[in-house]
């Protein structure tokens, strides 16, 4: 009986512990970003009844701008650059109203690039934030 072969397994071993914990390192904190994002469309939200649904939008961009750094696609879409805050346009916000159930929801859709640098990669990850309130009036 030999012990010829048996490192390799522990180097597959090693090698695939090593990808995944890359892996976390690079995409864990939009992630944790998408939670302050959820807040954000909460807060926005409280108070929704006595504004309008382009009001709703506008104060939900100006909160996401304060949210963490993300990668935007640089010139001619091929390189990305750092980015303070969360840019999204009026389509990517939406508000549905229950006005006989005094109920209100806003779904947020957008993306975050993951560069997985020193790898000459980067990635997409997409989020779909959904919230809705009871609102006392319309």
């Amino acid at each position: 009986m030999t012990s010829e072969g048996t490192g390799g397994g522990w180097l597959w071993i090693l090698a695939a512990a090593g990808a995944v914990s890359f892996l976390g390192w690079k995409t864990v904190p939009a992630y944790l970003e998408n939670g302050d994002v959820g807040d954000a469309v909460f807060d926005t939200l409280l108070g929704a009844s006595t504004r309008s649904d382009e009001e709703l939008r506008q104060e939900l961009k100006r909160k996401l701008l304060g949210i963490g750094v993300h990668l935007e696609p640089g010139e001619g879409g091929h390189r990305f650059v750092s980015v303070v805050g969360l840019l999204v346009d009026d389509e990517q916000i939406v508000v549905k109203r229950d006005r006989p159930n005094n109920a209100i929801r806003m779904e947020l859709t957008y993306e975050r690039g993951v560069n997985l640098a020193p790898l000459p990669k980067t990635f997409m990850l997409h989020f779909h934030d959904v919230k809705s309130a009871q609102i006392s009036h319309y």
